[in-house]
């Protein structure tokens, strides 16, 4: 699949945008409409394309658009906790490593990944289940978030698990 289509489609990020996340100065708009009407980009292109496609994801994970954009970069597998935390929470990467007790450079290799490493996971669990249970909370302003149903299952379900 096409992230370009989807994130000039869907989500109306303009080229200019795309442009800039790519950051090739040689790029035209022309070389741009090209890849947009491919149907898989040069694997170059989707890396560096891939912080501002799953920043996207992130900004609208429920709907089906921002599954199809999921579905460019990790076919057939679900997100991670810290795909969660990282871009549908927006804990920044630092905070992550602290967490992690790791440097930012795993944290960008892990966030990568379709899958984690035992290990990795419990590096982020005692962290990130403080986190969960913080909005789980009945002292939370609204009551329970709906966000905790997400990251509990991300954080326990052994499919995201190698």
């Amino acid at each position: 699949m096409n992230p370009i289509k989807i994130l000039i489609d869907d989500f109306n990020i303009p080229a200019t945008y795309i442009l800039r996340a790519i950051r090739i100065e040689q790029i035209t708009h022309d070389t741009l409409r090209g890849w947009y009407k491919r149907s898989h980009l040069p694997a170059m292109v989707k890396k560096r394309l891939t912080p501002l496609a799953l920043q996207t994801w992130g900004d609208n994970n429920p709907s089906p658009e921002a599954k199809r954009l999921w579905q460019c970069y990790f076919p057939d597998s679900k997100p991670h906790i810290y795909h969660y935390l990282h871009y549908t929470m927006d804990i920044p990467i630092a905070t992550l490593a602290d967490w992690a007790d790791c440097r930012t450079s795993t944290i960008h290799r892990i966030l990568r990944q379709d899958r984690l490493h035992r290990r990795q996971l419990q590096a982020i669990g005692k962290p990130a289940m403080e986190y969960i249970e913080a909005l789980r909370s009945p002292k939370a302003g609204g009551g329970t978030d709906e966000r905790y149903q997400i990251l509990y299952r991300a954080l326990h379900d052994k499919d995201r698990i190698k």
